[in-house]
């Protein structure tokens, strides 16, 4: 890593050309080759990259927080992450000229789209999430159940099950799903003991556009 002034001093060397990848924010990443010389320094220039904003919105226009934006050259297979920066809002920048693929995934659906870097802002249109509340109660005469999970599970087949984000073993609670696009789910409990997963319980729930929703399961065990 550089100083404050940009400035790199390795200690050691190994003899012969040194092949070096010099990588900063917003810049163009460079690969080159140089034979280091006693008290001769070398100087690199680092080049500008492209921005692209991307924004998601809904019908209306109106931002839409939550999701995660990837990006990746066309034709390649990695992806890099772009920095959020407020809500509905991101940042890719450094890029070369080209077309890239960019991934939204929100609410447990992902959408992508093609672009070229030299248009330096993309919008994803999407329905705006809305929030689930699920409360659970388990009777057991069981100290613990181990891990309890709990799901929302689409009858769409476009769209991927949504996961609380950690399990628990409380055998009462309730978890707020705060990123569910509107449509027909199913609420599931889950039970987690030795790798394997029981069902406890499972009830509809219909999500509709601009509303909250609420479900509650029931189960016992054993």
């Amino acid at each position: 890593m550089t100083d404050a002034f940009g400035r790199f001093s390795p200690l050691l060397l190994a003899r012969g050309a040194l092949t070096m990848v010099v990588e900063k924010e917003g810049f163009l990443t460079q690969e080159l080759s140089h034979l280091p010389r006693a008290g001769e320094p070398l100087e690199i220039c680092l080049q500008t990259g492209r921005a692209v904003w991307v924004a998601v919105v809904d019908e209306s226009g109106g931002p839409v927080s939550g999701g995660e934006v990837f990006l990746r050259p066309r034709g390649q297979d990695s992806w890099a992450d772009a920095r959020r920066e407020g809500p509905g809002r991101f940042e890719a920048s450094g890029l070369p000229d080209g077309a890239y693929e960019f991934e939204l995934r929100l609410a447990g659906k992902r959408w992508l789209r093609e672009h070229d870097t030299s248009v330096p802002e993309l919008v994803f249109q999407v329905e705006r999430p809305c929030e689930v509340e699920v409360h659970w109660v388990v009777q057991t005469s069981e100290p613990w159940l181990r891990w309890l999970d709990l799901r929302l599970e689409p009858r769409a087949t476009d769209r991927a099950a949504v996961d609380m984000d950690n399990s628990t073993a409380a055998t009462t609670g309730v978890e707020h799903f705060r990123a569910v696009l509107p449509g027909d789910y199913e609420a599931v409990l889950l039970l987690r003991r030795d790798e394997t997963s029981s069902e406890l319980a499972r009830q509809p729930v219909t999500v509709r556009a601009g509303e909250a929703a609420q479900v509650e399961l029931r189960a016992s065990w054993p």
